[in-house]
């Protein structure tokens, strides 16, 4: 199922979602700190995706994943 978001590139997204930027390792130089009590949203993910949330989740970040609808009934079939 196609929407207006899905029919965007990549950069394109990015600059719909507003505040996105990546972050590089530097920036976990000291553990997770950096990230405490900020909202982290993991957008798409295989299994790596996942696990590295729940380690994060584990060091007590506030994690939420977006997922498309199609990616989650895939895993469950």
């Amino acid at each position: 199922m196609a929407n207006y978001f899905n029919t965007l590139n990549l950069r394109q997204q990015l600059a719909q979602l507003g505040k996105c930027r990546f972050m590089g390792r530097d920036e976990f130089a000291d553990g997770a700190s950096y990230l405490q009590g900020k909202k982290v949203v993991i957008v798409g993910c295989g299994a790596q995706g996942l696990n590295q949330g729940l380690n994060m989740r584990d060091s007590g970040l506030d994690i939420s994943y977006a997922l498309r609808k199609e990616a989650i009934a895939e895993k469950r079939a």
